[in-house]
């Protein structure tokens, strides 16, 4: 196997001049030099020891990915899945590999700490949900990381925040509902020490502020997103004496529950009540095509990891902070309140 000497040899240079030229480091050789070297290196076969080049440039040529779920649940859960495609999709362009963190605790020595100490990442993409108190945001917006949060984290010193803008998740669905003559409308949201969860119960609430329409605590379940807690909360709100004439179900699992929980009572969407949802999830889970706030979850990721390696690249100082656009998918599940 040929070596960096032999192509120096075939060349008729120095084994530093190689080096130089293979690490793109700008140094005052000739264009001539240069094709000869590549010329070398293309005539005797040379690969490039990665791990060489990576020392020399003081690059690990990786991203690491932390995730803040169980892995088991990264994989299953599309939402997750879509934003690791987008953040994959746009690393393979760059030729870089990417490591993938499981969950772990920043209260003692881990894995984290050890990779990042030996310096076997360039930079890091937090995959979510994020919590304003969550040990391991700190420690990572401490370090001299380049940092993407998906997500949103209040007191990020140097860490950067992308996410999809889940405030205007919250408002748009609401105000929606309110334009087509609803005035009773029931929230079903995730936990609040969520970023995306509080963001889209402030959403809601100011959209019923502008509007000029009472906020109903009654109206409003929060608990974790799954499709039980969809359910249970749509089955409360039947047996209200003044029942919602619209339910937003905030996450796609809780308005798969919600849709159920109304067919088991014998109630038809739009007729009997209107009701919005994230369509985070194929339209067949849900069994209808509900009107909806489609998340682009591959865009997020895709635009994360652009931006990660920007701030690794140096043509971006930190932080960034990002929000992506949503926009409101008309379907079958809403109607005009006469």
């Amino acid at each position: 196997m040929p070596t960096i000497k032999d192509v120096a040899k075939k060349a008729g240079v120095s084994v530093t001049a190689v080096s130089f030229v293979i690490n793109n480091v700008p140094v005052p050789l000739s264009e001539k030099t240069k094709e000869r070297i590549w010329a070398a290196i293309r005539e005797l076969g040379y690969s490039p020891n990665r791990a060489a080049q990576s020392l020399a440039r003081r690059r690990a040529e990786t991203i690491a990915i932390l995730f803040l779920q169980p892995v088991s649940n990264i994989f299953a859960d599309i939402p997750y899945s879509q934003i690791l495609f987008g953040v994959g999709s746009k690393l393979a362009q760059s030729g870089l590999r990417l490591l993938l963190i499981p969950p772990i605790e920043s209260n003692e020595e881990t894995p984290l700490r050890r990779k990042l100490h030996k310096g076997e990442a360039d930079g890091v993409i937090v995959v979510g949900p994020i919590r304003q108190n969550d040990k391991r945001i700190k420690e990572l917006d401490n370090s001299d990381l380049p940092v993407i949060l998906i997500g949103n984290y209040k007191d990020a010193k140097k860490a950067s925040c992308i996410d999809i803008d889940n405030f205007a998740v919250g408002y748009k669905a609401a105000d929606y509902l309110i334009s087509i003559g609803h005035k009773s409308i029931a929230f079903l949201g995730g936990p609040l020490y969520y970023s995306y969860g509080q963001e889209r119960f402030l959403g809601y609430k100011k959209a019923l502020e502008e509007n000029n329409l009472p906020f109903d605590e009654e109206n409003v379940h929060i608990a974790p997103a799954t499709v039980e807690e969809g359910y249970n909360a749509t089955l409360k709100l039947l047996e209200k004496e003044n029942k919602p004439t619209a339910i937003f179900a905030s996450t796609g699992l809780m308005g798969v529950g919600a849709i159920r929980a109304l067919r088991d009572k014998g109630l038809h969407l739009p007729d009997d009540i209107s009701l919005i949802t994230l369509q985070e999830y194929p339209t067949s889970l849900m069994e209808i095509e509900p009107t909806a706030i489609v998340p682009p979850f591959y865009r997020l990721g895709l635009i994360s990891a652009i931006a990660l390696l920007k701030l690794i690249n140096g043509e971006r100082q930190p932080p960034i902070h990002k929000k992506i656009p949503i926009k409101i998918r008309i379907g079958s599940t809403t109607k005009p309140l006469t």
